[in-house]
């Protein structure tokens, strides 16, 4: 089974909550590319808390942890210890949770309805039109 969650939620003086995910990356990410990437992952966030009570914030955060340097301290045949350095990065993306329900409602409609045809622009359609099928 698979099964996921949120990493953390901030809890604003307000008493509304804003989603909070851990990142770590080779580079310290570009602008507009966490949005790009996650802003989809923290609607559902969003909608989620929505969904169970809870006052929400109007945007959520994304902490990208990028390795700078590693120290080795000691090294042996068998061991080596040292300590890695991070650069951090804090970025505050606005959410929305009507847009994850959006999604949620479009995925129910195509799951209960025709599947789609492969769009022919699509980079991951093209996996769907090139797949070998395996027999068992």
């Amino acid at each position: 089974m698979c099964i996921g969650g949120m990493d953390d939620c901030i809890i604003g003086k307000d008493g509304r909550y804003a989603p909070l995910d851990y990142k770590t990356k080779a580079s310290i990410p570009k602008e507009g590319e966490a949005e790009k990437y996650y802003q989809n992952q923290l609607d559902c966030y969003t909608l989620f808390l929505k969904s169970n009570g809870y006052l929400i914030a109007d945007h959520a955060w994304i902490i990208y942890y990028t390795p700078n340097a590693v120290k080795v301290q000691k090294k042996t045949l068998t061991v080596s210890i040292g300590i890695f350095q991070f650069d951090i990065s804090v970025i505050r993306i606005s959410v929305n949770p009507d847009n994850a329900k959006e999604i949620f409602n479009a995925a129910v409609a195509c799951a209960r309805g025709e599947q789609p045809k492969p769009n022919p622009d699509c980079e991951y359609c093209g996996y769907y039109i090139r797949r070998d099928y395996v027999k068992i």
